[in-house]
């Protein structure tokens, strides 16, 4: 895929430094977008889609100071770099700058070849920091994936606990009431002495009946699962044991 042309907007209020900059910056191979006054860039730099903005510091109205503090209490996502252009070259003047905002100073009347080189730079980190965004959004959307697999894995185990905690009282629970009812039958007195083989023999087959069961839930390894009563419960019929090792 082709990169995509820098776009430079170039802020500068007198109409020949405008447009020399923007044929000098335009032969260098970048797209060239102009603004002949602070409002107007503020609007262009709101619309976005800007690798770096020529910043003149002296203009009418809203000077370039107020402008690159302007610029820099915008919330981007990928940083916007500011050079300025001015007239004044004393210390003072290029702290203001900076205190500003501003990345870069060149100082009129400017080497070509200067300003080139620093608006190169400048552009190349945009550059940089915009693929570093690219590559963040790219981790943060892998990241998201992950947590909401790992989410859903969580819940199909917790169905799965959900569906075995039901099946166990399901299962366990009418063998386990045998026994409980023919104990309590017993110590009622309701069995004779004749009756004690009968007794014994429903509580063999009770007891054979809940160690059968448990044995078909201790075997669960794959299951599939049925609705009893609006309940989810492991269908033991269908499920999937462990395979007898072959001796």
């Amino acid at each position: 895929m082709q990169a995509a042309v820098p776009v430079v907007l170039v802020v500068e209020d007198d109409p020949t430094m405008r447009e020399v900059l923007q044929m000098l910056l335009a032969e260098t191979g970048y797209r060239i977008e102009t603004a002949a006054d602070g409002p107007i860039a503020l609007a262009r730099i709101e619309a976005g889609g800007l690798d770096l903005v020529l910043l003149d510091r002296m203009m009418p109205g809203l000077d370039g100071l107020e402008v690159c503090r302007r610029i820099r209490a915008r919330a981007d996502e990928v940083y916007l770099p500011v050079v300025m252009l001015t007239a004044l070259a004393g210390d003072e003047e290029r702290h203001a700058g900076f205190a500003a905002g501003a990345d870069d100073y060149v100082t009129k009347p400017f080497n070509a070849d200067e300003l080139l080189d620093r608006v190169d730079v400048w552009v190349r980190t945009r550059q940089r920091l915009r693929a570093a965004q690219e590559r963040l959004l790219v981790h943060q959307a892998q990241v998201r994936e992950l947590e909401q697999r790992a989410l859903r894995e969580r819940l199909t185990q917790d169905e799965a606990v959900i569906a075995m905690a039901r099946t166990l009282s399901h299962e366990l629970s009418q063998p386990l009431t045998m026994l409980v009812g023919l104990l309590e039958l017993w110590e009622a007195g309701a069995y004779r002495t004749a009756d004690l083989p009968r007794l014994r023999g429903e509580l063999h087959d009770a007891a054979n009946d809940l160690s059968s069961r448990l044995e078909k839930l201790a075997s669960v390894v794959r299951y599939a699962t049925t609705d009893l009563a609006g309940h989810r419960l492991i269908d033991l019929a269908r499920q999937e044991p462990h395979e007898t090792p072959h001796v």
